[in-house]
C-alpha cells in the first residue's frame, strides 16, 4: 500500500521531471528564435540595407546625368521612369541603365530618342553578353561618326554590331572595346559603316587579337588619307587626286580593294610601296589576298544583318538567368 508521505514523494520526483521538460523546451524555444533571427531577420535586414544601396547608387548615377541634362520637377521624374522602365525590359539593374544613359546625354542625344537608344543600347548589351556602358560608348560613337540618327540609326548601328560579331572572329565584348578605334577615320574617308565592319570582323580571323584587327583597320584607313608617294602615284593613275575621291568613285572601300588587288597582283613587295605603315601592311595583305574573298562575304553578311539585335536579345531573356 502506498503511504501518503510516498505519494508526496513521487509526485514532488514527477513535478521536478516536468520542470526539468520544461526549461529544455524553453531551452529550445529560445534557441529556435535565435535561428530565426539568422536565418530569416538577418538575411531580410541584409536585404533591406541592399535595396537602399541601389537605390542610393541609382539616384547618385541619375544625378551625374542631370548635371547635363539640367532637368526638374516632372521632367525628372519622368526621366527616372523611364530608365527604370528599360531597367526592367532588359534585365539590367537601373544603376547600370542609369550610367549607360550618361553616356547617351554626353553624346548629345536628349528626349525620346535618348531613351530609345537606351532601350536599343540594353537589348544589344544583353543579346550581346556585354558591359553596358561600354557598348554604349561605342553604339553612340558609331552613330556619330556615321551620321545615324534616332531610333532607326541605333537599330542599324547595333544590328551591324551583331553582323560583325557573326562574320569575324570575336565576342561583342571585343567588339564593343575595339569598334570605336577601328571606326575612328572612316568619316574623314567617306568609308561605310558596313564596310568598316566587314574590314575589321575579315582581320579578326587572321590576326593575333581584335585589338590588333581594329589597329590594322585603321591603319590602312589612315594610309588611304594620308597616302604615301607610292600610293599618291597609284590615284594619280586612276585619275583621282585623294583617298576619299577614290572611294566615292569607284564604289566605296570594297571598291578600292579590288583596284588595289589589280594593281598589285598579291605581290608583298609592291604592297609595301603603297602602304608603308606596318600595322596598315599587315591588314591590307590578307585583304588583298587570301581573304579577299571572305571580306566580300562579311560585307554580305554585315548589310543583311536587321533584327539581329532583337533576335539575339529574344535568346538571351528567354533563358533562366534573365
Amino acid at each position: 500500500m502506498l503511504k501518503i508521505g510516498d505519494a508526496l514523494l513521487t509526485i514532488g520526483v514527477d513535478m521536478s521531471d516536468f520542470d526539468k521538460g520544461m526549461k529544455s523546451m524553453g531551452n529550445k524555444m529560445q534557441n529556435a528564435g535565435k535561428q530565426m533571427t539568422l536565418k530569416v531577420t538577418a538575411p531580410l535586414a541584409a536585404l533591406g540595407a541592399a535595396s537602399f544601396k541601389m537605390a542610393s547608387d541609382f539616384d547618385t548615377s541619375f544625378r551625374k546625368v542631370n548635371v547635363m541634362l539640367k532637368s526638374s520637377g516632372k521632367d525628372t521624374e519622368n526621366y527616372k521612369k523611364q530608365i527604370l522602365a528599360v531597367s526592367t525590359a532588359t534585365g539590367k539593374s537601373a544603376t547600370e541603365v542609369s550610367d549607360a544613359f550618361y553616356q547617351i546625354v554626353s553624346a548629345g542625344f536628349r528626349g525620346s530618342d535618348a531613351i530609345d537608344i537606351l532601350t536599343t543600347s540594353m537589348k544589344g548589351a544583353t543579346g550581346g553578353a556585354a558591359e553596358t556602358t561600354q557598348t554604349t560608348a561605342a553604339l553612340t560613337k558609331a552613330m556619330n561618326v556615321f551620321a545615324l540618327e534616332g531610333v532607326d540609326g541605333a537599330n542599324k548601328a547595333m544590328d551591324i554590331f551583331f553582323g560583325i560579331v557573326d562574320s569575324g572572329l570575336l565576342s561583342f565584348e571585343e567588339l564593343s572595346n575595339s569598334f570605336p578605334r577601328a571606326a575612328g577615320q572612316a568619316a574623314a574617308l567617306g568609308v561605310s559603316i558596313e564596310a568598316t565592319g566587314a574590314t575589321l570582323a575579315t582581320l579578326t580571323q587572321v590576326m593575333g587579337s581584335t585589338e590588333q584587327a581594329a589597329t590594322a583597320t585603321d591603319a590602312i584607313m589612315r594610309s588611304l588619307i594620308s597616302p604615301s608617294e607610292g600610293l599618291k602615284d597609284l590615284y594619280a593613275e586612276w585619275g583621282v587626286k585623294s583617298g576619299p575621291e577614290a572611294i566615292k568613285a569607284f564604289g566605296g572601300l570594297e571598291g578600292v580593294f579590288k583596284k588595289l588587288e589589280t594593281a598589285t597582283y598579291g605581290d608583298v613587295v609592291a604592297m609595301k610601296k603603297l602602304f608603308a605603315s606596318d600595322e596598315a601592311l599587315k591588314g591590307i595583305i590578307p585583304l588583298l589576298t587570301s581573304s579577299s574573298d571572305n571580306f566580300a562575304d562579311a560585307l554580305v553578311n554585315i548589310s543583311d544583318s536587321t533584327g539581329k539585335t532583337d533576335a539575339a536579345f529574344t535568346e538571351m531573356a528567354a533563358g533562366s538567368g534573365f
